[in-house]
Parts: C-alpha cells; sequence; structure tokens
C-alpha cells in the first residue's frame, strides 16, 4: 500500500509564484531520498491567513483523502487548533517555514515537524554582530510587509544584548510597494546614528535599495536582512549594494555539489532559481522519504520515530530534525555582496557562532511570544 501524502498549496502573496513548484520539487526530494512507494494529493489553501480554513484544509486531507502524512507551508501558531486533528487521527504534518516568528510552547505537537530558515535566529544574530561592529545606536526601518513579524524583535533582542538601543524606528512602504522610501531614509540619516538596519523583500527590497543608492551626502552604515539579498533584488540592484553583509543560512551562491545540483534542477525542470520554500520543500521530503525507507513501516509511532533519527547533507549542508523540538537545526553565515570574476555574488565570509544569550532570549520566548493577529507566513522567496 502507498505511503500517502497530502500537499497544501496556498495562494497567498508571493506564494502564488512558487505553488505550481512545491509538487514538483516534493517529488524530487522523495526521489532523491531513494523512497518510490507513495502518492501524492493536493488541497488548495487559498488565503492561508485564516486558521478557520487551514483546519479545514486539514480535516479535508485526513477525512477525504485518508492521508498518512501532510507537508504544508504556513505559520505554526496554527498548531493550537490543528493539532488536536494530527492527534486524534494519527497523521503526520510537516511544516515548511521561513522561521519568521518564534514558535510558542502551545504552537507544537508530537505529531508536527517543522523544517525551517530561521530567520528569527538570523536576525538576532544581526543584531548582535551591529552592536559589535558598528556601535550602540540604531535605527531600524522597514515596510509594512516585512516587519510584521518575529524578527524585527529578534533583531532588537541581539541589539540590545551587546548594549545596543534602537533610537528610531518607523515604516516605509505603506500605501504602495513601489513608493519612494526618500523621505523616511532622510529622517533616519538625521539621527547621526551608527547604522541603519532595513527589513525589505520583494518589490519594497527593490525600490529602497535603489534610493538608498540615489541618496546623496554622508550615508549611515546600512545593515540588509537576510531576504533583502534575494534573487530579485540582486537582478535588478546587485551592483548597487555592493559591500552590504546579512547574516542567513542558505549560502544561495555557493559552489557545493548539493547546491549546484539544485539549482540544475529548477533551472531544468522550472526555469527558475531554487528559491527558500523550494529548497524547504524539497529537504522536507527527501527526510521522510529517509524516514520511511528507515522506519520500513506506515505506523505513525514508527515513523515519528525515524524522522528525529535521519540526515540529510543538501544545499544548506546537514539537515536534521531535533528530538525534543522537533525542528531542524540551521547553521548561519555572515554574507557580503561583491563583484568577483565579473558577476555579483553574495559571498560566504564566515560561519557565525551563537551564543548562550540567544538561547536565554530563545526560551523566554517560546513561553512568552504566542502569534496573534497576522499569521499568514512570510511567504517570500
Amino acid at each position: 500500500m502507498k505511503y500517502k501524502i497530502g500537499l497544501i498549496l496556498p495562494d497567498s502573496n508571493y506564494f502564488k509564484r512558487f505553488g505550481k513548484d512545491y509538487k514538483t520539487v516534493v517529488e524530487a526530494g522523495l526521489q532523491k531520498s531513494g523512497f518510490d512507494n507513495y502518492e501524492i494529493v493536493i488541497e488548495p489553501g487559498g488565503y492561508n491567513n485564516q486558521m478557520k480554513i487551514m483546519a479545514e484544509k486539514v480535516q479535508s486531507l485526513i477525512v477525504k483523502e485518508q492521508v498518512d502524512a501532510i507537508i504544508a507551508p504556513f505559520n505554526p501558531a496554527f498548531l493550537i487548533d490543528i493539532a488536536p486533528l494530527l492527534v486524534s487521527n494519527d497523521v503526520i504534518l510537516l511544516l515548511t517555514y521561513m522561521g519568521e516568528d518564534i514558535i510558542h510552547e502551545d504552537c507544537q505537537s508530537e505529531f508536527a515537524f517543522v523544517n525551517t530558515f530561521d530567520l528569527v535566529k538570523s536576525a538576532w544574530l544581526q543584531g548582535q554582530e551591529a552592536g559589535l561592529v558598528y556601535g550602540k545606536a540604531g535605527v531600524h526601518l522597514g515596510s509594512v510587509h516585512d516587519v510584521g513579524y518575529g524578527t524585527s524583535k529578534a533583531f532588537t533582542q541581539g541589539f540590545e544584548s551587546r548594549g545596543g538601543q534602537i533610537t528610531f524606528a518607523t515604516l516605509t512602504h505603506k500605501d504602495s510597494r513601489t513608493e519612494s522610501p526618500a523621505s523616511q531614509i532622510n529622517e533616519a540619516l538625521q539621527e547621526k546614528a551608527d547604522f541603519i538596519f532595513g527589513f525589505y523583500s520583494g518589490k519594497e527590497g527593490i525600490s529602497f535599495a535603489e534610493t538608498w543608492y540615489e541618496t546623496k551626502g554622508d550615508k549611515t552604515p546600512f545593515i540588509p536582512s537576510y531576504m533583502m539579498q534575494g534573487d530579485d533584488i540582486m537582478e535588478a540592484c546587485g551592483s548597487k549594494m555592493i559591500g552590504q553583509k546579512t547574516i542567513g543560512c542558505w549560502d544561495r551562491d555557493g559552489e557545493s555539489e548539493a547546491n549546484l545540483e539544485l539549482k540544475t534542477f529548477f533551472e531544468k525542470n522550472l526555469g527558475k532559481r531554487p528559491h527558500p520554500y523550494g529548497l524547504l520543500a524539497y529537504e522536507t521530503a527527501e527526510l521522510l522519504g529517509k524516514a520511511l525507507l528507515k522506519a520500513d513501516s506506515s505506523l505513525p509511532e514508527v515513523v515519528k520515530s525515524a524522522l528525529t533519527k535521519v540526515s540529510i547533507s543538501g544545499p544548506r549542508g546537514e539537515v536534521s530534525f531535533d528530538p525534543e523540538t522537533r525542528l531542524t537545526t540551521t547553521t548561519d553565515y555572515e554574507f557580503e555582496i561583491v563583484e568577483e570574476g565579473g558577476k555579483i555574488i553574495r559571498k560566504k565570509l564566515r560561519e557565525v557562532e551563537v551564543p548562550e544569550k540567544y538561547y536565554e532570549d530563545l526560551a523566554w520566548g517560546i513561553k512568552n511570544l504566542i502569534k496573534t493577529g497576522w499569521t499568514n507566513p512570510y511567504l517570500i522567496g
């Protein structure tokens, strides 16, 4: 009997561009693992900011399709309502998640495994780095669509861990994704802070990068968030961003065998470069496939146990689910935009060490920072 896997594909924001990719890369990850006794069924997710909708989609896959496992990109905050469905039906849920918010202890389940980009950790480490390298007074800028997540708080916590203080913060792109942030940039520059941190992605990132480049006079050092070095922004503005440094867990321009293999697969089968959600889906499916081979069984308890005992070596290096948290662990690196060999690339400079203070802040967040309100995931590539 084939192992039945349900996919929930949302129609939210940027994910419209990636929805068709998701099934293709999940199948590729399963094939990479060597597991081939599976069947995939798809449930359109609609606009997945509403917990009620997501709960109905999960229930539909469980009741109508009789799935053994579900792979989906949505915010773990939904697990408050969805976890009982998983437990009562013995269905495993594997989430692909950018890690833009800390996962509260009430949003965890023994049946839920989360493959994360851990943007919260990357942002915390950036804040710490800012306090170490630039100084103790910082400015925080961000677009409306980017700052509604836990990464902004994480950056501030990391900065404060080094005695820093955000002296000025403001929003840009409140009315349009392409409106000029010139007035807010000039306001920020008047602060005479030690640095300006910008939390941007997509069209807002392009708009900010171009406006920052065109701003005349002495400029405060600028620190971009990891997603501001996304492919779309690099293609539009890479030459205008040389020297900017960030921290993240994926060396997109790296020359490792696994990275080049993924790049070739995406270009050949999807006609585009790899994106984070595609990478997460690929890794998740390979981990599930390896676990099913190890388990040699479709029994939920056996598969759950196997998921904590397998690992893969992929574009981000070694990836595995932590046996206690059921989250993947990531390694962060510092990247700088440079010109090398006639190309503009995101060059990996070094691995960033994670201090004990981060884990203290994380433990506090797990108990105190429950996600409410805007629960649409950070569906950005």
